[in-house]
């Protein structure tokens, strides 16, 4: 078995782009690992027995995992049992989380576009990428939560933003992705900082018979108590109650509101 080294989630891709020596991570590990890239036909046996079907170079060319598991050292030496074989059973994997994950890495080498992943494949498919440590899909799906959540203007729509705070909240959860936990939950202390912000400036509005010293725009301090609304008692919104307990606990713990 070939030496792996520690994988460390690309959580920097919340912040910045990919650079282009971590979208070629994959080629460099391969080189690394002096591994032979296998090209042949592969089945993923999924949940329920249901196949995906791919190519080994494929899956190698992007993961360390599957390199160690299906290729051959360049001395010659056998590496895994399944450096042999044509099947690979992921029993406790679903066909189509899987089938996402095949079509999006034969898409179009390692240049990956957010336009690939959906609200509801993303988590998972993030759940997927982080167990194979492949690292430039990875990077791109953390890139596509952040970018949602910039979709979002919480000013005119803090209900729409709270709700997908904690539909990913509850998605995480399920995939134990633990590592972007803390950001959604930063996203939301963040939202709510911004709110006692245009709430302290709308009530500093009337306090001056209208007159704007700070230059904020007139619909922040007009939005200032709906902003707070779902963040003064989040166990009104719908998903709330479908968090475990401990999720709640820490969405409740990123304010404190009296």
């Amino acid at each position: 078995m070939q030496h792996q080294l520690a994988f460390e989630f690309p959580l920097w891709s919340w912040n910045f782009e990919p650079a282009p020596v971590a979208l070629f991570e994959s080629l460099c590990g391969a080189n690394r690992d002096n591994l032979l890239l296998p090209s042949r036909p592969i089945t993923l046996r999924c949940r329920d027995s249901v196949e995906v079907y791919t190519n080994a170079y494929i899956l190698c060319l992007h993961s360390p995992v599957f390199r160690a598991m299906l290729g051959r050292s360049g001395s010659g030496s056998d590496g895994f049992k399944e450096c042999d074989s044509s099947c690979i059973d992921l029993p406790d994997k679903k066909a189509t989380d899987v089938s996402f994950m095949v079509n999006l890495l034969s898409s179009g080498g390692l240049e990956f576009q957010q336009a690939c992943f959906t609200r509801d494949s993303v988590v998972p498919a993030m759940a997927l990428f982080r167990e194979y440590q492949m690292v430039a899909p990875l990077a791109r799906a953390v890139q596509f939560l952040k970018r949602d959540f910039l979709e979002i203007r919480p000013i005119k729509e803090p209900d729409r933003f709270m709700e997908l705070a904690l539909r990913y909240l509850m998605l995480i959860r399920q995939y134990q992705l633990e590592e972007l936990e803390s950001l959604i939950l930063a996203e939301i202390k963040g939202y709510y900082v911004n709110a006692r912000v245009c709430k302290m400036l709308g009530a500093t509005d009337k306090s001056v018979a209208g007159r704007n010293p700070f230059g904020y725009s007139a619909d922040i301090a007009t939005n200032a108590n709906s902003l707070l609304c779902p963040l003064e008692n989040p166990r009104r919104l719908p998903l709330f109650d479908q968090l475990d307990a401990a999720t709640q606990q820490k969405v409740l713990s990123v304010w404190s509101v009296k």
